[in-house]
């Protein structure tokens, strides 16, 4: 990765939204991984249903740190963010097969609740990725309208979705295609989603956020979107 590549890949990223990189890890490095990875769903309470949609305590993973210290990951978020930059987390998103819920669209600072929004998603794909298995997909240049209006989603396991008085016919839609080993890059601001998967194939993928370590975050905001959260978990987990 030279400077001339990251240069245009910043380019992209800050016009669109959004950006692809190629070959991060490769195909044997990625096979091992996620080999791992499903070991570690098994001796965790979830089991395989973990693999089913979302885990938030990927942190609990002992290889997730060694893919984290990966220099091709360090060079893309330094040269989108800056060199003073910080962990801001890991999350692990499958869908295994057909049947897996959507995830509704959405802005990752919705749940941040930062200041300005100076944080990024580094999606890997640990399986190929496409439409057709519930690949993630991008409103491209929707992060140039700022933080959108959200409410209450009626997906389980997700609390918060763009509200559907937003136009958001003005934005074309990306559902980038990627090879196991490949990886999307997103801002805090970016408007994504996924559909079901309805194929036979899996859709795995995990993720690495970074921040500004100069990043403030609006407890206002955090403490009601708190409330709002908790208020979703009580109304889904009743239906």
């Amino acid at each position: 990765m030279n400077n001339k590549y990251l240069l245009s890949k910043r380019n992209f990223f800050e016009k669109n939204g959004y950006v692809i990189y190629k070959n991060i890890l490769s195909k044997k490095n990625t096979s091992y991984y996620l080999r791992d990875l499903k070991k570690f769903a098994l001796n965790k309470n979830e089991g395989k249903n973990l693999f089913l949609q979302g885990y938030h305590g990927l942190s609990k993973w002992k290889k997730i740190k060694q893919i984290r210290k990966n220099p091709k990951i360090k060079k893309i978020a330094t040269s989108l963010l800056g060199t003073n930059i910080k962990n801001f987390g890991s999350e692990l998103f499958a869908k295994k097969g057909s049947g897996t819920m959507p995830v509704p669209l959405h802005q990752d600072d919705a749940y941040w609740c930062s200041n300005g929004g100076r944080g990024l998603t580094l999606w890997l794909a640990l399986t190929s990725v496409s439409k057709k298995n519930g690949g993630i997909f991008y409103l491209q240049g929707s992060h140039k309208k700022g933080l959108m209006p959200h409410q209450m989603a009626k997906t389980k396991k997700f609390s918060q979705t763009i509200k559907k008085s937003i136009n958001i016919n003005k934005y074309k839609k990306i559902s980038p295609v990627l090879n196991k080993g490949d990886c999307v890059v997103h801002g805090g601001l970016t408007a994504h989603g996924s559909k079901k998967n309805i194929s036979n194939k899996p859709r795995i993928a995990i993720t690495f956020r970074f921040i500004d370590k100069n990043l403030t975050f609006n407890k206002s905001r955090l403490k009601k979107y708190k409330k709002q959260l908790k208020k979703h978990r009580q109304i889904t987990e009743a239906t």
